[in-house]
């Protein structure tokens, strides 16, 4: 088994910040969350939506003059699948627009977290709880936010995929594939990153929409 999905949680997860952004966190108990475009990843998401497209070339439907036989379009059936792989692809390029995040590390003191974050160093690294933090979310009327490890190994991104391909792909109705497909995509789409930033050990909250999240007593 992988080391990244081996290896046992931490028991604290890092978040670094500006001295005002401190202030924000102690005084309204909140923390903010950035949109997934203004990262230091420029290939957030969209590594992604790469990925899947790769996998789902040879499953795309090739162009063909249609016969008596011919399923009718929009016919989901297990050997040809429709137009639903760019369907899935187009939703997923809007839902990009709506898709915020807050970054975690395990390291509690990185040179390239305090540049990226802190403005050349001067700020802070703020110790979470991780295990308050995840009853926190559980208790968050929304089901949309997801506290998961970045996933960094590409052997790990090609198997997740395909995993997720081969489990939409058993269903047998177009819409419940679409939705399926969808809903998986969005589960795994905000954690893939790309290998070079290994080093920051990155955990994040993804969530659709924007603001600020409350943390109550997560602090440590």
């Amino acid at each position: 088994m992988n080391k990244q999905t081996s290896k046992k949680a931490p028991q604290t997860l890092y978040h670094y910040t500006t001295a005002r952004g401190l202030m924000g966190i102690l005084d309204r108990k909140k923390i903010w969350a950035t949109h997934i475009n203004f990262l230091n990843d420029k290939k957030e998401y969209v590594d992604a939506l790469n990925e899947f497209k790769k996998q789902t070339e040879n499953l795309r439907p090739q162009v063909r003059t249609p016969t008596a036989t011919s399923p009718p379009h929009g016919t989901m059936t297990e050997n040809s699948p429709t137009e639903v792989y760019d369907d899935v692809l187009e939703f997923l390029e809007i839902m990009r627009t709506m898709v915020y995040v807050t970054s975690f590390s395990e390291e509690r003191d990185q040179l390239s977290q305090w540049r990226g974050y802190c403005g050349n160093g001067a700020g802070f690294s703020i110790g979470f709880n991780l295990a308050k933090l995840k009853e926190l979310l559980k208790r968050t009327p929304s089901t949309d936010i997801l506290l998961k490890k970045c996933i960094y190994d590409p052997r790990i991104k090609t198997a997740k995929m395909e995993q997720i391909i081969k489990e939409a792909k058993s269903t047998e109705l177009r819409d419940r594939h679409f939705s399926t497909l969808v809903e998986k995509m969005m589960s795994i789409t905000p954690y893939f990153k790309d290998e070079s930033f290994k080093e920051e050990k990155e955990w994040r909250l993804a969530f659709i929409g924007g603001g600020k999240i409350s943390i109550g007593k997560v602090i440590h």
